[in-house]
């Protein structure tokens, strides 16, 4: 069958700003691409770059996705096979992650957007710093909620430590620091920190600081951390596990580039030892979508899975819910309707 590649992008407003250490986001800018045969929509792929976080902006993807499609933009299947298989064996990231993950749910994962449903546990997050509204967000009961610190390790302490009194008994606590501490900043916080409900604390530190990070985890063998941003590659996850580094990683897919590079990273990292998040707090409803799938494999594959973190749709402003859905502590999202749902706004036919 012949098959022909589009793109376009995408700036979605949120409804309200998210803050990381490095700064706020108010909207999301995203690159789509889309997979059509004749003038049926087989599946579309996504990234959204996020600056501080990864060197590639919403410009550097469009210009790598112009090039593809005038190289690229109409071809049988097997024409297609070929690329993506060369494509993977490259280093895919947040430039080819729209064009190669579109191809690969067209091609390879053809029940990724022929699936009724698939639902995922989410953490909460919780990020503000009024006792009265951190109240109120720990009566929703989420049995995990993610909290970012990185600004100030004293302030951050006594914020963490305050929230450990409100939250239930049996809930637990991720933080993440979005590299905003430096070594001494990150000894100081842990310090301070009540650790009883604490999971993990999340790439405290930057990702040039590997001995750094290594000599932490030796400092505090009751603290588990988590690298993030330092994870790019297979052989990142080997070093991180060699220098006894972690013991989480976080894979996200435009990082990944690649679900087939996704679902090999998470099982390279669970046998080294590793324990695997997934999710993205920064990406649209596709992205959440191939995550999800993406969990469900790994489960199949018999990795250990915990709450997710695909909550980067529910930060959007508009989102109807018949594509995606939250309750309680769980996201549905329905691949039916997102397919059609992005079919009728992308405008492309």
């Amino acid at each position: 069958m012949e098959l022909t590649i589009k793109y376009r992008p995408l700036t979605s407003p949120l409804t309200n700003p998210y803050h990381l250490s490095f700064g706020s986001i108010e909207v999301f800018h995203s690159v789509l691409a889309y997979v059509f045969q004749d003038c049926r929509l087989l599946a579309v792929g996504e990234s959204t770059p996020l600056p501080g976080y990864s060197e590639e902006t919403q410009e550097d993807i469009l210009a790598w996705c112009e090039i593809f499609t005038k190289q690229h933009g109409r071809g049988s299947e097997k024409y297609f096979q070929d690329i993506v298989e060369k494509i993977e064996r490259e280093q895919p990231g947040f430039r080819k992650a729209p064009v190669l993950t579109a191809l690969e749910a067209a091609l390879h994962y053809t029940q990724l957007f022929r699936t009724e449903q698939y639902t995922v546990p989410i953490i909460g997050l919780m990020n503000s710093h009024n006792p009265a509204a951190i109240r109120e967000r720990a009566a929703e009961r989420y049995s995990t909620y993610k909290i970012k610190i990185g600004s100030n390790a004293e302030e951050d302490a006594n914020r963490i430590n305050f929230i450990s009194t409100v939250v239930g008994e049996h809930t637990q606590l991720r933080l993440d620091a979005n590299q905003g501490f430096t070594f001494d900043e990150a000894v100081k916080f842990i310090q301070r920190l009540d650790t009883g409900k604490i999971i993990f604390i999340e790439q405290p530190l930057k990702t040039t600081c590997w001995a750094e990070m290594a000599r932490l985890n030796a400092m505090f063998p009751d603290v588990s951390f988590m690298l993030d941003e330092s994870i790019r590659t297979a052989a990142d996850i080997h070093k991180a596990a060699t220098l006894k580094c972690c013991d989480f990683i976080k894979l996200k897919l435009f990082k990944c580039g690649s679900i087939r590079r996704m679902i090999e990273m998470a099982l390279t990292a669970h046998h080294a030892g590793l324990r695997v998040i997934l999710g993205n707090g920064v990406q649209q409803v596709v992205g959440a979508l191939q995550e999800a799938f993406v969990y469900h494999q790994l489960l199949s594959l018999d990795v250990p899975m915990t709450d997710t973190e695909l909550i980067g749709p529910l930060k959007l402003e508009t989102l109807p819910s018949a594509v995606c859905r939250r309750s309680g502590a769980q996201l549905t999202l329905f691949p039916k309707h997102i397919l059609d749902y992005e079919y009728h706004r992308s405008e492309l036919l």
